[in-house]
C-alpha cells in the first residue's frame, strides 16, 4: 500500500471509530438516496430530471409508511449554485424534508458538493449533519459514508475544486469530469471503501460515484448472472416459461451489449470478480438524477433492497423492470426492487467468507 492509499484507509479508518452508533431494529425502516444535486430548477439543473418524482414519493410513499429518510451526502449542488437560491427554487422539496425532520426522522450526511454547510452553519435540516453514520445489526456493523473520502483529490483539494467549478467552469459551460463522470476515478473509489469493508468483516453503503451496487456487484455484474440463471434453469423450464426466458435473456443481452458500447472508448470498469471470493459488503444507492429514474436503498432490521423509482410514461430500457412493481395511486410512477436480501444471510457469508475464518463450529 503506497502513503496515498495508506492515508486514505487511515482516513476511513479515523472516521468509522468517531461517527455516531445506532442500533437497527427490527421494525426500523430506512430509506437511502444520495446524489440529489438540487439546483436552480432550470434547464442546467440534473436535479430537474426527477425531482418532482422524489418530492411525491417522499410526501405520499416514504413519510406516511413510517421510513427515516437518510441522505447520503450531495444533496444541495453547491458547487455551481448558492445556497439560497437552491432552497428558494425547490421549497416544495425541502418542505417534506422538513416534514420528515419534525418527526424525527431525517438523517443528513455530507458529501463534497455540499461540503459548503459545514462553514455555513444553517439551521433546520442542516443542524445535524454528521460525515459518517454505524448501525448495529446484532454482532455486526453497516457504516454509511458517502463516499468521497476514499478519493485523494475531494480528501484533500475539495475547496480549490469546488471554487473552480462554480466560478470558472461552471459560467463557461466546462464539463465537469467528476467520479460520477468517470469510470477510473469510480472504480478507485468503489475498490477501496471495498476493501477498507472486506477488512473490517463489515457492509459499507456509498453514493459518490451515482453507480447502483448491491453485494458488491456491479451493472455489468448483475446483468452477466441474470444470464447464467436463466440459462441454468432453462432445460427444467416449461414450453411457457421458456418463451418467457427468451425474451428476458434477450432483453438482459441487448443491455449488456449497449454497456460494452459505451465503455469502449473509455474506461472499462474492471468487475470486483477478479477477487479470488467476493465478499457482499459494498452497497451503493446509485442517485437521484438519473434518466431512467433514480435509485435508493430501503434497510429494515431484516432485509436491505436497491430500488428503483421511474416514470412509466417515459421509455426505458426494460431491464430495469424485471422484479416486484409498486403502482403509487394516480400517478405513472412505479417502484422495481432491483435486488433484495436478508441481512443475516449476507453478513453469513462476510463472516464466513472472510479472510481468517473457521468453517469450525
Amino acid at each position: 500500500m503506497n502513503l496515498t492509499e495508506w492515508e486514505i484507509h487511515h482516513q476511513l479508518e479515523k472516521l468509522y471509530e468517531s461517527c455516531r452508533t445506532r442500533p437497527l431494529k427490527k421494525k426500523d425502516k430506512y430509506i437511502i438516496f444520495s446524489d440529489l444535486h438540487i439546483g436552480n430548477r432550470t434547464s442546467r439543473d440534473d436535479f430537474n430530471n426527477n425531482g418532482e418524482m422524489i418530492t411525491r414519493v417522499l410526501a405520499e410513499y416514504y413519510l406516511p409508511n413510517g421510513y427515516t429518510l437518510i441522505l447520503n451526502g450531495d444533496i444541495e449542488e453547491l458547487q455551481k449554485f448558492s445556497c439560497g437560491l437552491v432552497y428558494e427554487r425547490w421549497h416544495d422539496f425541502f418542505e417534506v424534508v422538513t416534514a420528515f425532520k419534525k418527526k424525527k426522522r431525517l438523517i443528513k450526511l455530507i458529501g463534497n458538493h455540499d461540503l459548503e454547510l459545514q462553514v455555513l452553519q444553517k439551521t433546520g435540516i442542516n443542524e445535524e449533519l454528521i460525515e459518517g453514520l454505524r448501525f448495529s445489526w446484532n454482532s455486526h456493523t453497516i457504516f454509511m459514508v458517502h463516499g468521497h473520502q476514499a478519493s485523494g483529490l475531494f480528501t484533500k483539494y475539495n475547496w480549490f475544486v469546488g471554487g473552480i467549478l462554480k466560478y470558472l467552469a461552471y459560467p463557461l459551460h466546462i464539463k465537469n469530469r467528476s467520479a460520477a463522470h468517470d469510470s477510473k476515478r469510480k472504480y478507485m473509489v468503489e475498490r477501496r471503501i471495498y476493501e477498507f469493508s472486506a477488512q473490517k468483516g463489515i457492509l459499507s453503503i456509498i453514493g459518490h460515484t451515482h453507480r447502483p451496487l448491491f453485494e458488491s456487484h456491479s451493472k455489468r455484474d448483475s446483468l452477466r448472472f441474470s444470464i447464467e440463471i436463466l440459462l441454468q434453469d432453462y432445460p427444467g423450464m416449461s414450453k411457457k416459461e421458456k418463451a418467457e426466458a427468451r425474451i428476458s435473456i434477450g432483453r438482459l443481452r441487448d443491455e449488456l451489449v449497449n454497456l460494452s458500447k459505451k465503455e469502449r472508448k473509455g474506461f472499462k470498469t474492471p468487475s470486483f470478480y477478479n477477487e479470488n471470493i467476493l465478499l457482499p459488503c459494498l452497497f451503493n444507492s446509485g442517485c437521484v438524477i438519473g434518466k431512467r429514474g433514480m435509485t435508493g436503498i430501503e434497510l429494515t432490521g431484516e432485509h436491505i433492497s436497491l430500488v428503483h423509482w421511474f416514470d412509466r410514461s417515459k421509455r426505458i430500457k426494460k431491464y430495469w423492470e424485471k422484479g416486484p412493481v409498486y403502482a403509487h395511486p394516480d400517478s405513472n410512477i412505479r417502484k422495481r426492487i432491483i435486488n433484495k436480501d436478508k441481512l443475516e444471510y449476507i453478513f453469513n457469508r462476510i463472516t464466513l467468507l472472510s479472510p481468517g475464518s473457521t468453517s469450525t463450529p
